[in-house]
């Protein structure tokens, strides 16, 4: 709109001056060279206008002639630079979306059509990288040191290349070489207070973190918090030989962050070590309100090592009202009363953290008070398998390390105040409980095996029978001499009782068709008078290879003629070797009725009919 304007302002000027000069007529007269020109002032200003145009075309167009061979260079350097920037971003897609192949081949064109370009060294930074050609990325950094545009760039990756190769040395130089540079770059502030920690030097990773501060790497909050961390490290390794220089590091770190657990813990300790024991309860105190640990519970209940039992007990009531009711401080108190001789007491403080959520302190804590007060064995080995089987207790991790003592900084990442106090992840599932009748279950929780299973009641003869929660059963049954394991059990009342099948042979001769017809005829009258009689004891084994034979041998005759109506004997097969053996597989009973033909496969048939007492 306003180039519009422009415009008509211009016309109407031009409009007006040629006005003005028609309303004034005039003369212009030239005498140059013997020649006189007379013009009027109208025909002279358009006369003067057209010289002006004339000189100017003919000013461009030598103009033009003499700079022909400069532009057409030109044209043809932006058409290079052209198609170099297009090859360039097709290749910086093709990196970012893991295409090897394409990458390269964008890379080798950048490389010829603009090779100056800064991207031209990361785009053959990204392809060398994804196609694994090591020398190749470190050349293309290199050449980035060699351009301050891309120098920091350099430093960075040959940085990670050194971290991944293990290079101590070599990533300290990089990441010292790019804090120079940019003291306010994020990375290698960082990488240089972790290596600092990594070193264990401690006076050098402060100052580091003072200077991420002032480059406003970290803010305030950051900075205490990781100073409180390095103030604790170097107090607990001067604790034993310089406990002296180590307290006052202590008490910052504790001031610093009152909820760190290992800055109170040391603390403590060392105000022990000095005799202050009022200002170390305060410092104890503090953090255990914040973060209850068994750690701070340790150095507070020895707060004074020369004093009595009912003292502990008294301060671990003090913890357990400070933390209202959390499981570390009822675990502090308990052990207080039992280490006190209050065994009742201890278990009932215990009481409300013994459900099915117990976790495995809890157990082992039962257990050492049901061993104090000398009860039944079963009663501890039963808090004892809890314990296996039980939830784990938090404990310091980072970055899926567990460790057992706290840590400045996690020895997978070097991440600095990365360890947290807490569950650890499973990495499996856990296995499913075993499922246990509640008519098995005693009156304190105890299982009594063998327990009764659906089907089967078991008679339990010995003391050893008895163990605990989800113990494995078995480890409670001992084989027999054979070490194969044989237990004797009776069918319950409305349950049908099957007889024992015959275990699968490789090839049974059949016996002649016309010996077997009398059998059949008795094995039908004996089978129908089975059905008035009493269920007798069936043998039940735990191993497929072993059969307990039945104890009284009339059983074993009815059951042989049972099995002699199942069998269909063939008449050429009669006269067959191994005939003479039949009588003894034939004293095992079928697993089917006499009436039923039975399976095809009379080897899958048996194996799936079997019922076996298996305790897994």
């Amino acid at each position: 709109m306003i180039r519009v304007l422009i415009f008509l302002g211009l016309v109407l000027a031009l409009a007006f001056g040629f006005a003005w000069l028609a309303d004034r007529p005039g003369t212009v007269a030239i005498d140059w060279i013997g020649y006189e020109i007379e013009l009027s002032a109208m025909l002279a200003v358009v006369v003067l206008l057209v010289l002006l145009v004339t000189v100017m075309a003919a000013w461009w167009v030598l103009k033009v002639i003499v700079r022909s061979p400069q532009m057409m260079g030109g044209y043809f350097s932006a058409r290079r630079r052209d198609k170099g920037y297009e090859a360039l971003s097709g290749g910086l897609v093709a990196a970012g979306s893991g295409d090897s192949k394409a990458a390269q081949r964008y890379a080798q064109q950048a490389r010829k059509l603009a090779p100056e370009a800064p991207l031209t060294r990361v785009l053959a930074a990204s392809a060398a990288d994804l196609n694994g050609d090591v020398d190749a990325k470190r050349l293309a950094y290199r050449q980035m040191l060699d351009d301050p545009k891309t120098q920091l760039l350099g430093l960075r990756g040959l940085y990670l290349d050194a971290v991944k190769d293990d290079d101590e040395e070599a990533a300290r130089h990089y990441a010292d070489q790019a804090a120079a540079l940019a003291p306010a770059l994020p990375w290698a502030g960082q990488a240089q207070f972790e290596d600092q920690v990594q070193r264990s030097d401690w006076p050098a990773a402060r100052a580091a973190l003072e200077r991420n501060l002032q480059a406003r790497v970290v803010t305030k909050a950051e900075r205490n918090r990781l100073r409180a961390v390095l103030l604790t490290a170097e107090a607990i390794d001067r604790e034993e030989g310089e406990p002296e220089s180590a307290r006052p590091l202590a008490l910052e770190a504790h001031k610093l962050a009152p909820d760190l657990v290992p800055a109170g813990a040391v603390a403590g300790r060392l105000l022990i070590r000095a005799s202050k024991m009022t200002q170390a309860s305060k410092v104890i105190e503090t953090t255990w309100r914040k973060a209850p640990h068994p750690e701070l519970a340790e150095v507070y209940l020895y707060v004074r090592p020369g004093d009595a039992v009912a003292d502990r007990v008294k301060r671990a009531r003090k913890l357990a009202q400070l933390s209202a009711h959390a499981l570390e401080g009822e675990l502090a108190l308990a052990r207080a009363l039992m280490e006190a001789g209050k065994l009742d007491e201890a278990r009932q403080t215990l009481d409300q953290h013994a459900g099915p959520d117990a976790t495995q302190r809890v157990c082992l804590l039962m257990a050492e008070i049901e061993e104090k007060e000398g009860g039944e064995t079963a009663a501890v080995r039963g808090w004892m398998a809890r314990a296996l089987r039980a939830k784990r207790d938090p404990a310091w991790v980072a970055d899926g390390y567990i460790s057992s003592t706290w840590e400045p900084a996690s020895p997978l990442s070097g991440k600095v105040d990365a360890f947290e106090w807490k569950v650890p992840v499973e990495r499996f599932a856990a296995h499913d409980p075993i499922a246990i009748p509640d008519d098995a279950m005693s009156d304190d929780g105890q299982v009594l095996l063998p327990a009764r299973l659906p089907g089967v009641a078991v008679d339990a003869t010995s003391d050893d029978d008895v163990v605990s929660g989800n113990e494995s059963m078995v480890d409670e049954v001992k084989p027999a001499d054979d070490a194969e394991l044989v237990v004797e059990a009776k069918p319950e009342p409305g349950v049908p009782a099957e007889p024992a099948p015959e275990p699968a042979s490789e090839a049974q001769p059949v016996p002649d068709a016309e010996a077997s017809e009398p059998d059949k005829s008795a094995a039908v009258e004996d089978s129908e008078s089975e059905k008035d009689e009493p269920e007798k004891s069936l043998p039940v084994v735990a191993n497929d290879d072993v059969v307990k034979e039945p104890a009284d041998s009339s059983d074993a005759e009815d059951t042989s003629q049972s099995e002699s109506v199942a069998a269909q004997p063939a008449p050429d097969e009669a006269d067959e070797p191994g005939a003479e053996d039949e009588a003894a597989y034939s004293g095992l009973p079928r697993g089917h009725a006499p009436d039923d033909p039975g399976s095809d496969n009379d080897q899958e048939d048996t194996v799936s009919e079997r019922r076996r007492f298996r305790l897994f």
